[in-house]
């Protein structure tokens, strides 16, 4: 069946009015469909990216047409859409000026692969299920040192673009229409990235570049062992997404025919291997233990690049969000919840250390990585100012050789909500993810519960006393003696990711997280007797 039109988003453009090489890949790809006549018309759209200042010679969408001409297409085949400035703002003017205006109700969106997902979702977001929209991704070609980059990048961004029209109905234009371009989603920073990589001359058109060998390695290996397994993808907003703000690994969700979920895991970077090899050790000594609360690795691969393993996982949700409610959600809260924390907890100290390759939490890293939430909370003012913060700092600096005479034992080290699973249906707990286990103190991985049941003052009172009551003398003694420093640790590394993410959860969210870590610094440095 023959589309109505077919739709080209804009990519960035240079001050000199030059089109990066995947923007001219997508337009050849849709020349070809006009050519073929499996189109009528062709819809360009994009002014220029939000973040940049000074506007380009010409618009996007005008360099766009002006290519296609060349082409061969013509001119009043070519319609422009030239008041947007990303892609949310593309899709929604197309709808809302052109397509409802044409009664269009088919078309094509020609997408670079590096930005199918988000694609996808906006498109479905923004026109809804009255339209008939298909897809025709179009291999970007990137220079290997970008591709990762810009990978990276359309992951967080995705995930921010669901926060930002997470209240956004198909049939609510009104919503979006206030949005443009003053919301706090158009102000940070890396919003427009990669148009503000073309318009910096970063991304100028190559000779003969080639795609990033790994992400069409990537897709392979996955293609691969989905079918093998019999597996459907399942779509990741409304499952589990781990490392979603990480960006050093990259996960695929399946489904099988009975309804069991199964995760693909790769290493985006040849750095983070030894990670992965870390995970699927402590996963599988786990397993052996005859310890099921973590995911039962199927199959796995550390010999040739890309590394990756494949596991399959309970159904259950997420224990809460850490970028829009910074702690669990209400289905966390429950005693079963609590033993079982604390039971797994003790079993993973208990795994054998006697290898090298784990880091060790020592006190000069807890000082660097303290110094570096704090110097992020430095540059808002309306925390820079805190007395508590400074009096925090300077007791931390002067006490966090404290973190070299205590035993170290493994941990987790990532026990935020998204890498615990709940499953109410079973009363079970489960831990996923483990790519960051080193050797740490024996409250590290303590404090990610405890400080993210923050808004649950009663569950976190009897998590404290329950886990205390569990440990040997020797523990107690340890955990008496680092808890006080580890918990400030955790509040100032909270704080940092309060602050940074206060658009996403809404000013009250934030105001509550920031007085109850504010209190929590000034009870502490109180029983410091400072």
């Amino acid at each position: 069946m023959k589309s109505q039109a077919v739709v080209v988003l804009s990519g960035g453009i240079t001050p000199k009015g030059i089109l990066p090489s995947f923007v001219k890949a997508r337009l050849d790809a849709a020349y070809r469909l006009y050519s073929a006549h499996i189109v009528k018309q062709i819809y360009v759209s994009g002014k220029y990216a939000s973040t940049i200042e000074t506007p380009p010679r010409f618009t996007e969408s005008e360099a766009m047409k002006a290519y296609l001409i060349r082409l061969g297409v013509v001119e009043k085949k070519v319609i422009t859409e030239n008041q947007s400035q990303d892609m949310i703002s593309a899709l929604y003017f197309l709808k809302t000026e052109h397509f409802i205006k044409n009664d269009i109700h088919s078309f094509i969106i020609i997408v670079s692969d590096f930005q199918k997902d988000r694609t996808k979702y906006v498109a479905e977001k923004i026109f809804g299920p009255e339209y008939d929209i298909q897809y025709s991704v179009i291999e970007s070609k990137l220079p290997a040192n970008l591709a990762w980059d810009i990978f990276v990048y359309e992951k967080h961004i995705l995930l921010r673009t669901r926060i930002f029209l997470r209240k956004t109905k198909t049939e609510n234009d009104e919503y979006l229409k206030t949005k443009f371009f003053s919301a706090g989603f158009y102000k940070e920073r890396n919003v427009g990235y990669i148009k503000q990589r073309i318009f910096d001359g970063r991304l100028q058109e190559k000779k003969d570049v080639r795609p990033h060998y790994s992400l069409t390695k990537i897709n392979r290996i996955k293609k691969r062992i989905f079918e093998k397994y019999d597996l459907t993808d399942i779509d990741m907003a409304k499952n589990l997404e781990a490392d979603f703000w990480s960006g050093s690994f990259l996960n695929f969700i399946g489904r099988d025919k009975n309804d069991d979920i199964f995760i693909m895991k790769f290493a985006l970077f040849r750095k983070k291997n030894k990670d992965l090899s870390n995970e699927i050790v402590t996963a599988q000594t786990l397993n052996n233990q005859k310890y099921d609360f973590t995911p039962h690795i199927v199959e796995q691969n550390l010999i040739n690049k890309p590394a990756w393993y494949f596991y399959k996982i309970v159904q259950g949700r997420i224990a809460g969000k850490f970028s829009v409610q910074y702690s669990f959600s209400k289905q966390y809260y429950h005693g079963y919840i609590r033993t079982q924390f604390i039971d797994y907890l003790e079993k993973i100290r208990s795994i054998p250390i006697n290898g090298s390759s784990i880091p060790r939490w020592n006190s000069v890293y807890y000082a660097r990585r303290f110094d570096h939430f704090y110097k992020i909370i430095l540059t808002y003012p309306e925390l820079a100012s805190s007395s508590l913060l400074f009096k925090a700092r300077d007791y931390f600096s002067k006490k966090n050789g404290t973190f070299d005479r205590v035993k170290l034992y493994p941990t987790h080290n990532d026990l935020h909500p998204a890498n615990q699973i709940v499953s109410i249906s079973e009363k079970r707990l489960y831990f996923i993810d483990f790519g960051h286990v080193s050797k740490n103190n024996i409250a590290a991985d303590f404090c990610f519960a405890y400080i993210f049941s923050w808004d649950n003052p009663q569950f976190q009172k009897k998590l404290y006393d329950e886990f205390v009551s569990t440990l040997s003398g020797s523990e107690k003694s340890e955990f008496l003696k680092i808890f006080p420093l580890t918990y400030m640790y955790f509040l100032v590394w909270l704080l940092s990711f309060v602050r940074t993410w206060k658009g996403r959860a809404g000013n009250a969210r934030y105001t509550q997280a920031k007085s109850y870590i504010f209190t929590e610094l000034k009870s502490l440095l109180v029983h410091l007797k400072l």
